[in-house]
């Protein structure tokens, strides 16, 4: 309320103009560095008008709200579809995304650009961390994001093959398991097998969610090999495991068994 303090004595103090560097320090959490530099200008300094001009900016009311509660959250309210998915696909690649990869333009990158919700350095982007944290809260739901997934596995398909190591058939299976399309992540999984057990390390990474939802135990057994090759004892354990766990045979627990003994023995050397 803006009622005087029943009892209380009010004094009201003039705000001068904000220096350029006040202006900055307040709105640079919100907004590109263009855009702080507009609306320095546009402000004045004035206080008052650095609120309504960020209320604006961000489609909110109450602009002073702290960075973590009001920035990349409230941002999101006004995106229209296509710039939600842009959004969604950036977030499926687990560092920065080259600006000509997965199908994206700069036609779609410059408004979210434009409004601080994702960053360029040279060729490369990546979500700004207030947006990461926007999207952690719910700001995209769980659709978008596994739908995002599906078009990233796409994508990665269509690349050339590169000369042995799987690395690409170890992204496809990644974003598949990951956009809940579990009967094609497995019948590629089955199909490049030679492949991604020649792989580097890396591909051991891409093929953790295979193994956190797969019941099929031959693909078990397959994962536990490839952990084992490259090197991922403790993920190698894991899926000897499961192989056992969903296996119905005595001759899939042997195998299983052979298989997490080995890993446990290579565990056992490794330094502490």
């Amino acid at each position: 309320s803006r009622l005087p303090l029943a009892g209380e004595r009010i004094v009201h103090v003039e705000c001068a103009a904000l220096p350029q560097v006040a202006v900055e320090a307040w709105a640079s959490p919100f907004l590109t560095e263009k855009r702080v530099r507009e609306l320095a200008q546009q402000s004045g300094g004035n206080p008052k008008r650095i609120e309504l001009l960020l209320a604006e900016q961000l489609g909110s009311a109450s602009a002073s709200k702290p960075a973590s509660e009001a920035t990349a959250q409230t941002a999101f309210v006004g995106l229209s579809p296509a710039e939600r998915e842009t959004l969604s696909l950036i977030h499926s690649q687990s560092g920065d995304v080259l600006a000509h990869s997965l199908g994206l333009t700069w036609q779609e990158l410059d408004p979210l650009l434009e409004r601080g919700l994702v960053e360029r350095e040279g060729e490369e982007l990546r979500l700004v961390p207030r947006t990461r944290d926007a999207i952690a809260r719910g700001a995209l739901s769980q659709a978008e994001l596994a739908k995002a997934h599906l078009v990233a596995a796409g994508w990665f398909a269509l690349l050339e093959p590169e000369q042995g190591g799987g690395v690409r058939a170890g992204r496809v299976i990644h974003h598949l398991v990951l956009g809940h399309d579990l009967v094609r992540a497995e019948a590629l999984f089955s199909a490049e097998v030679a492949a991604l057990k020649s792989g580097p390390r890396k591909v051991a990474t891409l093929l953790r969610p295979l193994l956190e939802v797969s019941q099929n135990s031959q693909i078990l057994l397959n994962l536990a090999e490839i952990f084992y090759e490259l090197l991922q004892p403790r993920a190698a354990v894991k899926a000897a495991a499961r192989a056992a766990r969903y296996g119905k045979g005595p001759a899939t627990r042997r195998r299983a068994a052979l298989i997490a003994s080995d890993a446990l023995n290579r565990l056992g050397r490794q330094p502490s």
